[in-house]
């Protein structure tokens, strides 16, 4: 380990044992000016952030939107999202001659069009950790940064410059004619300060901004160190000694070897009847067990296969240890009679192998506006002709019959689970609904306030957390009641037996938990770093929504945004998640979410997606946002998630914080302010929500439940401790995004960006470049780049006594010729082609195992054949594997087989 590290390492320690000690200013910054005009100012000689400056504006509506490089240096431009118009962005940086702390940033902004904006700035954010309990200044007025999340996030606001100070360390901002406002972005979930200067017009149509008007920011910013300025240029990844070429002859899995998991399956799926729900999880009509189910999305043309291919892929899927899939973005070919031959056939392929399917009633087929009015999910359920649309194509489909398994849809026992549309949640598009849907939904909203005897008043065209937002999703809440029920009714009167969903995404309001009790299991999606596009949409240039970060360092993040949505009694699952590509920490997701959902006891996950397209579906293509095959790294992760959920080497938490909610107070008083929620807890202990019934109290809770009426994640951590549900021994702390699951399987350590898995058939982690973490008997130590490391036992034993291993050593995976605007790698300009190169490095194990014995050890290619041996010794009980990216034949190497021969004590 350096010695950088180990003082790392220790420092976080006492980080930890102080509980109140704070991070300290650097010594030295370096600032990256890219050039979208963003400045990025790091600790020096490391990836840690310190500060972010950059332009930006808010559309009415309040719509962010940032930055995209032009081609000319010191130029960019803001694409606007309300109107096809265009921003023009120039910008320059200077290191101030009299001091080398300050830096003066000059940016001017001048639309092409009228636009209405609520605002125009330049922010600079700074991570709350530097600066809890500072003083911070604007002029006269002071305010102090509080030690816990505000619940509202304006601090100050006004003329003249802005300051921070603490322990003597000052961060300061001085700028010219133009108004300063102070934000803890904490209360929006983001873990910021941001110093925001410019005009801010708080009404929600915002300004009217002319065309050819510029806007010009000057700040002189003065850091609390001695600062370098640098200028970025594009970075293009290719073949040579940082980036290794991965051979991927063939999709297939080999069958019997160390990746064919298809033994984790029971064909054929239905064997044991239906899906149902059997004490709150999902399980078989002739089954005793309680069953998981970990899938993969087939979006549009991967659902429309050859015969050939599709047996490949059902056969792939299966040896991949996947036992489910979504079928999803199919109904836009599903009613036609060639389309449906080949989905029928699909579907009989995958049943016979044990796969089992999930799919939805409504996704993305077109609509006539004159029924879709605009948004076909919202006009369901308030549109006659619209649900009359929706009642013509699931007839269709449930009474098809399949000539491959001779079943209608709505009899076949491996379609599992149907969402009646997938995505409806209300809110989702309310700012944006057209006139003719908004009559439609004032004439209900009306209604509503005359029943609870309000005066009249528009129905807004946002739902916040204020009183007025939460009246309008109590108001959803019902529609979204009433037409589940018309929907579900009508599928029963069709003899369809499926299990049933609803409102899956993506934007919330609390009055949906009640709506959310009369469903047959609760569903949801969430995605990490989901892409935003800067000039098209779905068109590159792009960055995703976390910047390229990771997961680990915000404590695990993902999971903890859906937990809450749980409804304690009724199975859960997520029928869309990702870790997205190209973040570089991607590997994270699979051991993330598989420790959760394991923790949880979940009972269903699927990742988004398998293939968007007949082309990857049958041969692996170059990397891109979201497909499985094309992306090793995540085929990796997600073999980890199976072992950890699927086959449940994660033990679920015997304990559980519940949110305790009563319907009633939901819809008839959404004034009352509801609780968050414990969310940040999802890799601690079990998390979810209970609905009282207005006729009659819950069952008292059991003694391993904390139920709670209010409060946030920290207010739940600090019961936890206080009442011995966790021993002092749990080092969960949200000031250093510490986790640490209650039954000591599952350790995050976000200051340091490593997660540790240990439990008895799997054993591994996330490890930072040049460090060592410890995973029970299992240590890794990496060495060129962060690398996702995992041991799993093969034959069902203990990893220290099993005598077949597969281990996996994953670092980032790209594609050939893929360009980035800097080397932050944040904005991706060109995916780039095949091969895929993977990022060298190495990672030391050593395996404390409790039985000796002969040893023997393989690098594997992606389809899980044996190539060259590998250097695997075992004395006495220690077993060492030293694993390289770089193999011998000068193609990169993931993953590797060990065999252990006459095991003795």
């Amino acid at each position: 380990m350096h010695i950088g590290r180990l003082l790392g390492c220790l420092f976080g320690t006492l980080l930890y044992f102080a509980g109140s000690v704070r991070a300290q200013p650097p010594q030295r910054l370096t600032a990256t000016l890219d050039r979208a005009g963003t400045l990025t100012v790091r600790v020096a000689n490391s990836q840690r952030v310190f500060a972010t400056i950059r332009p930006g504006i808010f559309e009415a509506m309040w719509q962010y939107r940032t930055t995209v490089a032009a081609s000319t240096p010191g130029a960019a431009r803001i694409r606007t999202r309300t109107l096809p118009a265009s921003i023009a962005v120039t910008f320059e940086s200077t290191l101030e001659a009299t001091s080398d702390r300050n830096v003066r940033l000059k940016y001017t902004l001048t639309p092409d069009k009228d636009i209405k904006v609520n605002s125009a700035h330049v922010a600079v954010l700074t991570g709350t950790e530097w600066w809890t309990k500072a003083k911070a200044a604007l002029g006269e007025r002071e305010a102090i940064v509080d030690e816990q999340a505000p619940k509202q996030g304006n601090l100050l606001a006004g003329e003249g410059g802005l300051s921070l100070t603490r322990q003597g360390v000052t961060l300061s901002v001085e700028t010219k004619d133009q108004p300063a406002l102070l934000q803890d972005n904490r209360a929006f979930n983001a873990r910021e300060l941001e110093l925001r200067f410019g005009k801010q017009s708080p009404e929600a149509g915002g300004r009217l901004w002319k065309a050819g008007q510029p806007e010009t920011f000057e700040l002189l910013i003065s850091f609390p160190s001695p600062i370098a300025l640098i200028r970025e240029e594009p970075l293009t990844i290719t073949a040579g000694e940082d980036w290794i070429a991965l051979d991927e002859s063939s999709a297939e899995i080999t069958p019997g070897s160390a990746l064919d998991f298809s033994s984790l399956l029971d064909a054929p799926a239905g064997k044991l009847g239906r899906v149902v729900v059997s004490g709150g999880h999902f399980g078989f009509e002739k089954g005793t067990k309680p069953q998981r189910f970990w899938g993969a999305n087939l979006c549009f043309g991967a659902n429309y296969l050859e015969k050939p291919d599709s047996d490949k892929l059902a056969e792939r899927l299966a040896r991949l240890g996947y036992n489910s899939v979504r079928v999803h973005h199919f109904d836009g070919e599903a009613l036609n009679a060639a389309s449906l031959d080949k989905l029928d056939y699909l579907i009989a392929a995958l049943k016979k192998r044990g796969l089992y399917i999930k799919t939805d009633l409504y996704v993305s087929r077109p609509v006539p506006d004159t029924i879709a009015l605009g948004d076909f999910k919202a006009a369901i359920f308030v549109s006659d002709a619209a649900l009359g649309n929706w009642k013509d194509f699931t007839k269709a489909l449930l009474n098809h019959v399949n000539p491959y398994t001779q079943l209608a849809w709505k009899d076949e026992p491996a379609i599992g689970w149907l969402s009646v549309v997938n995505e409806s949640n209300l809110t989702n598009g309310l700012a944006g609904f057209k006139p003719e849907l908004m009559a439609l939904l004032d004439k209900e909203w009306q209604a509503w306030r005359k029943g609870r005897g309000l005066a009249p008043a528009a129905l807004p065209r946002q739902a916040g957390s204020d009183k007025v937002g939460r009246e309008v999703g109590a108001f959803f809440t019902l529609l979204h009641e009433r037409g589940y029920a018309k929907m579900k009714a009508f599928i029963r009167e069709q003899g369809c037996k499926a299990l049933l969903t609803d409102m899956n995404g993506w934007s919330e309001s609390p009055a949906f938990m009640a709506a959310r009790t009369s469903l047959d299991f609760v569903d949801n999606h969430f995605y990490w770093d989901h892409p935003r596009f800067l000039e098209t949409d779905w068109q590159l240039p792009s960055e995703g929504y976390q910047e390229g970060a990771s997961a680990i360092g915000s404590g695990g993040t993902g999971p903890s945004n859906v937990a809450m949505t749980r409804l304690f009694g009724k199975p859960f699952t997520v029928s869309e998640f990702n870790y997205t590509a190209p973040n570089p920490h991607r590997s994270e997701g699979g051991l993330i979410m598989g420790a959760a959902a394991g923790l949880q006891d979940w009972d269903g996950v699927w990742r988004f997606a398998y293939s968007h397209s007949k082309e990857s579906a049958v041969a692996p293509g170059a990397l891109s946002y979201f497909d499985l095959a094309n992306d090793p790294v995540s085929l990796a992760s997600d073999r980890a998630g199976i072992l950890l959920f699927t086959r449940g080497d994660v033990r679920p938490a015997p304990g559980a914080v519940s949110r305790h909610l009563r319907r009633d107070e939901l819809l008839t008083k959404p004034e009352l302010a509801v609780s968050p929620g414990f969310g940040e807890l999802a890799l601690v202990t079990r998390v979810g929500t209970w609905i009282e019934d207005a006729s009659g109290p819950l069952a008292p809770p059991r003694p391993v439940e904390l139920r709670l009426t209010k409060g946030e994640s920290k207010d739940a951590l600090a019961q936890l401790f206080q009442t011995n549900r966790l021993p002092e021994s749990n080092r969960t702390n949200f000031d250093t995004q510490e986790r640490q699951s209650e039954t000591g399987e599952v350790f995050v350590n976000g200051q340091f960006g490593s997660i540790r898995i240990v439990t008895p058939r799997t054993l591994g982690g996330v490890c930072p470049e040049g460090d060592a973490i410890k995973c029970g008997p299992l240590r890794i130590a990496a060495e060129g780049t962060e690398a996702m490391v995992y041991v799993s036992s093969l034959d069902g034993k203990p990893v220290s006594e099993s005598g077949r291993l597969l281990v996996a050593h994953v670092t980032d995976i790209q594609n050939t010729g893929a360009r980035y605007s800097t080397s932050n790698r944040r904005i991706l300009e060109s995916w780039g082609t095949l091969p895929h190169l993977a990022k060298r490095g190495t990672a030391n194990l050593t395996l404390t195992r409790k039985l000796t014995g002969k040893v023997e050890a393989w690098r594997l290619d992606t389809s899980g054949n044996r190539l060259t041996p590998l250097a695997a010794k075992l004395t006495g009980t220690e077993l060492t594997l030293p694993l390289t990216t770089l193999g011998p034949d000068g193609k990169a190497t993931i993953y590797y087989e060990v065999v252990i021969k006459g095991a003795t004590p």
